[in-house]
């Protein structure tokens, strides 16, 4: 037996891709990020622009305007100052608050960024309609994040069982139902028994919806020679595994994952869409 084994691409791309927790991941985050784009553009990133050297001078508040609450705990003024920059140029910011609107032809401290006037604030007092806590909404990529970093966890440990683990077979020995249900299928507890070089019994717990395929006599399964409690059903992967007749011996198929690329797509087109418009 040739070890390790040459993994194609496409193959590699269809095990990450293809992978059911990575798919909900991209699916997930990319509908809840939506949200976060809408929100976006309405947030106080001044502490972003402000590392830079700032000028400080004076400006005078001359308008404030009540304002439409586009998001809950928004601001309700929208206060507008001039001032003069080092150029002798006026300039003018907006300042935004909550409670009241800053008297007119009230003197304000104001910074601005050095060579970039227009990039200015009243401190303590927000640049934008939300405060710098609405940050908190990128919270919303955390769900998707997870379940595509443990669909690349399980892929990485799927990849290294196909270069260097051990064909064998497992036996079907039993089932048992869970309380849980997926589109309204109950999800199965399928326990099957294999045996190592040495001769050592492990079990594999597999769960599933569907029990067609899985409760035949023996399936092939891979597992890791110098771990055999690692292992995985060659039927449980994203990608098409070819056995040769020897049964000790197996190829990898390469076909593109067509169908995961063309998900993906659907995921970041409409960001890439929603990003000019921001």
């Amino acid at each position: 037996m040739n070890l390790p084994r040459r993994i194609p691409l496409s193959t590699c791309l269809t095990l990450f891709l293809g992978n059911r927790l990575t798919l909900i991941g991209f699916i997930s985050g990319s509908f809840l990020a939506v949200f976060s784009w809408s929100f976006i553009p309405l947030m106080d990133t001044s502490f972003i622009r402000f590392y830079a050297e700032l000028n400080t001078t004076s400006g005078v508040i001359v308008k404030a305007e009540e304002i439409y609450q586009a998001a809950p705990f928004s601001a309700k003024w929208a206060n507008i100052y001039e001032f003069v920059d080092n150029d002798k140029k006026s300039q003018v910011g907006y300042a935004f608050t909550t409670q009241f609107a800053l008297p007119i032809n009230k003197e304000v401290s104001v910074e601005y960024v050095k060579g970039a006037p227009e990039y200015s604030r009243i401190p303590h007092v927000r640049s934008t309609l939300l405060g710098h806590y609405f940050w908190c909404i990128l919270l919303l990529f955390l769900p998707g994040l997870v379940f595509i970093l443990l669909g690349f966890k399980k892929s990485a440990c799927d990849y290294m069982l196909l270069r260097k683990g051990e064909l064998t077979q497992a036996k079907f020995v039993s089932k048992r139902e869970t309380n849980f249900m997926v589109n309204d299928k109950v999800i199965y507890e399928l326990i099957f028994e294999y045996t190592d070089s040495e001769y050592n019994t492990f079990n594999k717990i597999f769960k599933t919806t569907h029990l067609s395929g899985f409760m035949d006599d023996e399936l092939r399964i891979i597992f890791n020679a110098s771990r055999p409690e690692k292992s995985v059903l060659l039927d449980d992967l994203s990608v098409p595994i070819t056995v040769k007749h020897s049964g000790h011996c197996f190829t990898v198929g390469g076909v593109f994952p067509f169908k995961a690329v063309f998900i993906l797509f659907l995921c970041v087109a409409p960001h890439y869409w929603l990003y000019p418009l921001l």
